[in-house]
């Protein structure tokens, strides 16, 4: 079970029993709630638990779920295996596995709909002046999110099983880049995989997209050799701008805007305004790494840069000086920062 999936154990070994439990049940699963960064596995877990259940796997986003009617067509495609035709359960029945990503980001008066559906498995419909209750076949609820705490208590209390997904970890980074760069018939060297896995964050999503970056450009710029090696990998990278703890240049311009602004904590409207990206590009991709590498960190008031990012650019700065141009444009201004309030 769950083997194309790499890492989280536990949460692994949860899902198993739970699966196991629901078949010999004769009932759905609980309902679950993944909580956790951009790219780190909720979809691939949501596919996958739909793949060991044998179950229909119906994937929505918010946009797709604005009145009760949108609810009810979704309903409409659920499996009936195993009941009758007024809704009873007379044989075995096939759960379907509901996927909703960015579920907070669902209406909360859906949510309070979503939330009775989920907890009775019946829906209410108005046709002329009365009201019609009808039985809603079993199904399981998988919500993703990277913001639990903006859903409404009581849905939020439905989801049975609430499963943290974390940043992977060096070796599991390692492991998925190899067992990806099988798929892509790519031949990698282990330590090319390793430097990939470095600069990735822990993220899988940027495992597979860096991965397959450097290996287009390993086919039209070392067309000669038969891996990618780590000296490929390196020149890649340095191409794309991503140093070797992972930071992109949308990284290093909230990095450098923070340092511009030592003195005092900057809003998070503030960084977006000064850094011209999206306040939740850096809240929900920005932030969180460069919070675990002690780059920065949050206040009441706002952000900070550390020390330790103080540190970073210095070094940056010290590495730009000894080239042939540095003259010409300071570092923040070639890597897409300038400040704009001043």
């Amino acid at each position: 079970m769950f083997t194309n999936i790499i890492g989280n154990q536990n949460i692994k070994n949860i899902l198993k029993f739970k699966i196991e439990a629901s078949r010999q049940q004769n009932k759905a699963l609980s309902h679950i709630l993944f909580e956790g960064p951009p790219g780190t596995g909720k979809t691939s877990f949501a596919k996958a638990i739909a793949r060991e259940m044998n179950a229909e796997f119906i994937s929505v986003t918010p946009k797709l779920v604005q009145q009760p009617k949108d609810l009810i067509r979704i309903i409409s495609r659920f499996s009936r295996e195993g009941y009758d035709a007024e809704g009873n359960i007379v044989g075995r029945i096939k759960p379907t596995v509901v996927f909703i990503d960015e579920v907070h980001a669902l209406k909360p008066e859906i949510q309070e709909l979503l939330g009775i559906v989920i907890e009775e498995f019946e829906i209410s419909s108005v046709i002329g002046e009365q009201i019609f209750r009808q039985k809603v076949p079993l199904f399981t609820l998988i919500g993703a999110t990277t913001l639990a705490g903006t859903l409404t208590k009581p849905f939020r209390e439905r989801f049975k099983l609430s499963l943290k997904l974390k940043s992977y970890s060096i070796e599991e980074s390692t492991e998925i880049a190899l067992l990806h760069a099988k798929r892509l018939s790519a031949e990698v060297e282990h330590p090319a995989a390793s430097e990939i896995a470095r600069r990735s964050k822990g993220i899988p999503r940027l495992i597979v997209s860096h991965l397959e970056n450097i290996a287009d450009y390993a086919s039209i710029h070392f067309r000669e050799l038969g891996a990618i090696t780590e000296h490929v990998v390196e020149k890649a990278f340095e191409l794309f701008a991503i140093d070797s703890l992972g930071l992109d240049s949308v990284d290093r311009k909230v990095v450098w805007c923070l340092a511009d602004n030592a003195d005092k904590p900057v809003g998070v409207e503030s960084l977006a305004l000064q850094t011209n990206e999206a306040i939740e590009t850096i809240i929900h991709v920005v932030e969180p790494y460069l919070m675990s590498i002690g780059f920065i960190q949050r206040t009441p008031r706002g952000r900070k840069i550390t020390d330790k990012g103080m540190a970073y650019l210095k070094r940056r700065d010290k590495q730009q000086s000894s080239g042939p141009s540095s003259h010409q444009t300071p570092l923040a201004q070639k890597e897409g920062y300038s400040n704009v309030a001043s």
